[in-house]
């Protein structure tokens, strides 16, 4: 099975070149629309995790991001294509693997 990094590069590069995804939203962040595409449980997304379960609860899971993978949602431009050019680059560095 692909690690998370791969799955989430080849969600990108699946979408249209040019479209937007918004950093700023939960719904509309690139990372929750792969998590909730791909079936994960996710019920939030922030900063350097994406989490199952609600916060300050027992169930309450959060899974840590590889290492540069937050930076590489946040940077600008906020396009899939963008976004998966720099994924890309992460993974040929090894560092997101």
């Amino acid at each position: 099975m692909q690690s998370l990094s791969h799955q989430f590069l080849t969600f990108c590069r699946s979408k249209p070149a040019d479209e937007v995804y918004n950093y700023f939203n939960t719904e509309g962040c690139a990372l929750y629309q792969f998590l909730t595409e791909a079936g994960y449980p996710v019920s939030g997304v922030g900063g350097v995790y994406w989490r199952e379960g609600a916060l300050g609860t027992n169930s309450c899971v959060r899974h840590y991001l590889p290492d540069g993978m937050p930076i590489a949602i946040s940077m600008r431009p906020h396009t899939f294509s963008a976004l998966a050019d720099r994924l890309e680059a992460l993974l040929s560095e090894g560092v997101a693997a």
